[in-house]
This record gives C-alpha cells, structure tokens and sequence, in this order.
C-alpha cells in the first residue's frame, strides 16, 4: 500500500485526536444495573475513569478511603437506592480525599452517604465541589467534613450539631445553607447514644461517669448533695438532696426540627419544686401538684395532678 506524506499526516491527526478525546460513560459500582460498565468497588470505577465520567453507586457498604486525582466526575446513586442512607460509604478513616498535590476540579457527589468513626468524611481541597442531599453520619470522634477551600454546599444531612462547636464534629471551611432534617428527606438515622450515666459508682464523689461507649467522655461534675444510694429496686442510684449532675458540652444537634431523647428512672419523694432533668432554661419540673415541661416563664405543659407519682 502506497501513503503519500499529505495523506500519512491527516492519518496521524486523525489518531491523535481520537486517543486525546475519549468518551465519557456511566460507570455502575455494584450489579444494581446492567448495559453499562461495572465494577466491585468504587476505588476501581475511579481508577477507570475519564474526565465526565458518572460513577452511579449502588445500594450496599463500601468501606474505602480514596485520595481522589481526578477531575470532572460525578458521584451519584444507582437505581435501586431510595435514599443516601441506602448508600453507606464507611470507614474506620477518612472517606473521599481532594489533597495537594492534586489539582482537582469540578467534583459533584449527591445522593449517597458517608458513615464515620474517625476521621473525616470528606477532606478536600478541590475547587468546584459540589455537594447535594448527602448524609454525614458520625458514629464517635470523627468529623463530617472539611475544606481546605471556603464553600457553601446545600441540602446536606449532618448528624452533629450545625454550626459544630465540639472538636469532635467538624465542618471546616463549609457552610450549608438549607440542611437536611433527616437523611434523604424522610428516611430517619438510627440514633446515636451521645451519653449514659448509670450512677452506680461506689462512691459518686465529684464525678459522675459517662457509660457510653462511642468514644467521647462526656462525665458529669456533681455538685452539691449528691450520693449513691440503694433503694429497693433501685440497685445503684444517685440520691439528690438539693444537688445536681452538671453535664456540659454534649455533642447534641441543636437545629430547628432536630430531636433528642431523654430517658431516666426516677423514684420522687413527693418534695414539691424539684427539677429531675433540665437543659440551661427548659427543664421537667414537678411544681405545685403539676408536672411537666417549663420554658422559664413560671409555666408547666404537662400533666395537673402528679400525686400519683409521688414514692413509686
């Protein structure tokens, strides 16, 4: 075969240009669709990858630390996921890294979730990031996530307190300016045992111990007249005559619409205007026959005869 020069360089250009330009696909992490490229995990759906690819996730845990060096991909959902919490991209560490010396740019993650116990959920350094209806689920001293670049992400679920005053729950450099109530819009997070206090020490002293076992010490300083007791059914117990159990800094989300509970034993002596549990103003407060919540004002929502409670 004859090439002449003229035809052998529009060959050439015409090669070039195709090995520079590759095309863009979906890439499926998991077996939830079929006709598109598949991979086990999303460490090799990344590794595959081009500049616009889409990596669609699919239901299930994958518990993978990735430094990300790639640009122009986004991180979705597959299709059988009904909300992020279906997807749970968990590690003892940090999750997704954008670290220099990688320049990264134009990043979108939506509809997924990342499940931490350490470390960061993501840590990033990218420009162009885009973060949307992704839940931060904190399990013990890791934080949700951190920039090394000031953004506003939106509609995010992050399950620590925002704005995050603790140490243990981050969000550096980022702000998000209409948080998520719940994860994914309805689908609730399992609740989180922030701290137990059992009150069965052999001698309460000035402290009382934080049971939990999620990381965090969140001990009590007792002041006042507070003791140990054993009453009946009680076992150990704490006897209060006019002291309390001070519990500061508790890692508590205090958005609108956020909810914690709080649950005791108590065996009321019939004293009138005790407190058995309160926060800073509001409290339960059993006060002239009546017993329920006080907002501060001198008023109670509750019930108007608490004599039945009184001894049990």
């Amino acid at each position: 075969m004859c090439i002449s020069k003229s035809s052998l360089s529009l060959f050439l250009f015409f090669f070039i240009l195709f090995t520079m330009h590759a095309e863009a696909n979906t890439r499926i992490v998991g077996t939830c669709e079929t006709g598109t490229t598949q991979h086990a995990t999303i460490s090799q759906a990344i590794a595959a990858a081009v500049s616009g690819d889409t990596i669609k996730i699919c239901k299930g845990t994958y518990p993978e630390n990735i430094i990300l060096s790639k640009s122009n991909l986004t991180f979705t959902s597959g299709s059988d996921v009904v909300t992020p919490a279906d997807v749970n991209w968990t590690t003892p560490g940090g999750h997704l890294n954008s670290l220099t010396p990688h320049v990264v740019t134009g990043i979108v993650i939506e509809n997924i979730s990342f499940k931490t116990n350490s470390g960061r959920g993501i840590n990033n350094s990218a420009s162009q990031l885009e973060v949307r209806n992704v839940c931060f689920i904190v399990t013990a001293n890791g934080s949700e996530a951190q920039s090394n670049i000031v953004q506003t992400w939106n509609g995010n679920f992050w399950s620590k307190n925002t704005p995050h005053a603790s140490p243990y729950s981050s969000m550096v450099n980022i702000t998000d300016n209409s948080p998520l109530l719940s994860c994914g819009g309805g689908a609730s997070v399992a609740p989180e045992l922030i701290a137990e206090y059992r009150l069965d020490e052999c001698n309460l002293g000035s402290t009382a111990i934080d049971s939990s076992t999620d990381g965090i010490n969140n001990d009590g300083a007792v002041i006042g007249l507070v003791k140990e007791s054993i009453d009946g059914q009680l076992c150990g117990s704490g006897e209060f005559s006019g002291g309390a159990i001070d519990i500061d800094n508790l890692d508590v989300n205090t958005s609108v619409g956020a909810k914690t509970t709080v649950a005791f034993w108590m065996k009321w002596d019939g004293t009138d205007s005790v407190m058995p549990f309160g926060w800073q103003i509001h409290d339960l407060w059993l006060m002239g026959g009546m017993f329920g919540f006080n907002t501060g004002s001198s008023d109670i929502y509750g019930i108007s005869d608490s004599s039945s409670l009184a001894n049990r």
